[in-house]
C-alpha cells in the first residue's frame, strides 16, 4: 500500500506521496521514482526553470547595501542600448538610466533616493532581462 502511494505522481497526490517515499525508504532505500513518467501517465505536462549558477547572473550591483552611488555590472550585447528602471518597494517607479552599449559597467547616483529596499529591472527594447533588489542605507 505504502509503495503504491509513493509511485504515484507527487503533483496530483501531493504531500501524502513525499511521506510514503520517506517510510518506503525505510524499507528499500534503492528504489528510485521516476516522477516524469507517473505524470505524464496522469496527463500532468510539468516545465523545470532554468536556474543559472551565480557566475552567469547578467546584472551585479555593488556595493549592495550602497548609500550614495551604484555600479552596475552585467554581461551586455553589442551595439544594444540597456535601460535599468528602479522601483521601491511599493511597485513605484522611481528612477530610470539609460546605460551606454559600449561599457561593461556604469556607476550612477541614487542620492536623491531614500532609505529601504528597491527593486532594480535591466532591460532592452522594453523587455526585462533580470531583476534583482538594491537596499539602501544612509
Amino acid at each position: 500500500m505504502v509503495q503504491t502511494i509513493a509511485q504515484q505522481c507527487p503533483y496530483a497526490g501531493g504531500p501524502a506521496v513525499y511521506m510514503a517515499r520517506a517510510i518506503y525508504h525505510d524499507i528499500n532505500d534503492e528504489w528510485e521514482y521516476d516522477d516524469i513518467s507517473s505524470c505524464l501517465a496522469q496527463g500532468i505536462f510539468r516545465t523545470a526553470q532554468s536556474v543559472e549558477p551565480l557566475e552567469m547572473k547578467k546584472l551585479v550591483l555593488k556595493p549592495n547595501p550602497a548609500n550614495d552611488k551604484v555600479e552596475i555590472q552585467f554581461n551586455q550585447g553589442k551595439n544594444v542600448v540597456y535601460g535599468l528602471e528602479i522601483f521601491d518597494n511599493t511597485g513605484r517607479y522611481v528612477k530610470k538610466i539609460t546605460i551606454p552599449s559600449d561599457q561593461p559597467s556604469y556607476i550612477f547616483s541614487i542620492s536623491e533616493l531614500y532609505c529601504g529596499l528597491y527593486v532594480v529591472k535591466l532591460k532592452t527594447n522594453n523587455s526585462e532581462i533580470e531583476r534583482t533588489k538594491l537596499l539602501i542605507i544612509k
